[in-house]
């Protein structure tokens, strides 16, 4: 994802730093709210 916001969508870095950081929080918030331990294996 971040190579595809800095390269192809031409987004400066810290703007693909946030992005990124996003991602990653909502994808932890989701984990802990659910309670379903993580796996990667699921998609």
């Amino acid at each position: 994802m971040a190579e595809w916001l800095k390269e192809a969508a031409g987004k400066h870095k810290r703007l693909v730093i946030g992005a990124v950081m996003r991602k990653l929080l909502v994808l932890a918030f989701g984990i802990l709210r659910s309670g379903v331990p993580f796996d990667a294996n699921y998609a």
